[in-house]
């Protein structure tokens, strides 16, 4: 599989370091990066840059406030449409366009792109629809035609199955585990992993893959992270997933 990345600068913005970051000191002009992203099933674009109206009337597009905040150098050919044009690239063959966020020099390009499903988080649209929210220029700098499509995504973090949870004990080997669960049986005022000779608890969700069974109240186990360490635990592993686990994308495949 073949992944191509591809990087455009789409103009600059001069103005104000102090408007960007606390703390700047007088003026700093900044690049407005637009990437494609071609995979095998598809192209993306990751934001689109400036609207073309800022070419010729940014206080036009933007509102006076806004745009009397930068110098905005952007000439004719420095569109998303046109830098993608000049490597033989179909803008409306572009598939998918992910905005970062609403700021005008992020989105300003999705009017060009008009086959595109546009992908962005679902705060950030409702703060860009909400004209007191900023207002103007994030409305104006969202303007989309019809055939776009608008889906609210949130990230999807897969749960990690098998794992074992936060607090849970591990003990470097089974004699370890077996002395320690004596001690508890026995009443032994050595009641803490941290007493018995190599044991403790964990301190957060960590995934695993059982490598044997010794009763069903000890497990060998190896850690699935960059240590893959060896050890023995006393917690339950349950055979299934839990349901949250079953129902994530992709479950059964």
């Amino acid at each position: 599989m073949t992944v191509k990345l591809y990087a455009f600068t789409c103009g600059t913005l001069t103005g104000e370091f102090a408007h960007l970051m606390e703390g700047g000191e007088g003026d700093v002009t900044v690049p407005i990066p637009v990437f494609l992203i071609e995979h095998p099933s598809g192209r993306a674009l990751f934001d689109t840059g400036l609207h073309p109206d800022c070419q010729h009337d940014p206080a036009g597009r933007l509102g006076p406030r806004l745009a009397g905040l930068f110098r905005i150098d952007f000439k004719p050919g420095e569109e998303v449409s046109a830098r993608l044009e000049a490597i033989d690239r179909d803008p409306a063959r572009i598939d998918l366009v992910i905005n970062s966020h609403f700021h005008f020099d992020h989105v300003g390009g999705n009017a060009l792109i008009p086959n595109a499903t546009m992908l962005v988080q679902r705060r950030e649209w409702d703060a860009g629809m909400d004209p007191g929210h900023h207002g103007e220029a994030r409305v104006q700098s969202a303007r989309f035609r019809p055939r776009t499509q608008i889906v609210s995504a949130t990230p999807f973090l897969p749960e990690i199955w098998p794992r074992l949870e936060e607090g849970a004990l591990i003990c470097k080997s089974r004699d370890d585990l077996v002395r320690y669960q004596t001690q508890i049986a026995n009443g032994s005022s050595a009641t803490t992993p941290g007493q018995a000779p190599d044991c403790h608890t964990i301190r957060k969700q960590t995934g695993i893959q059982i490598l044997a069974h010794d009763g069903p109240s000890r497990t060998q186990i190896v850690t699935t992270d960059e240590s893959k360490e060896t050890w023995w635990t006393n917690s339950y592993l349950p055979s299934t997933p839990p349901p949250s686990v079953a129902k994530g994308p992709g479950a059964g495949k």
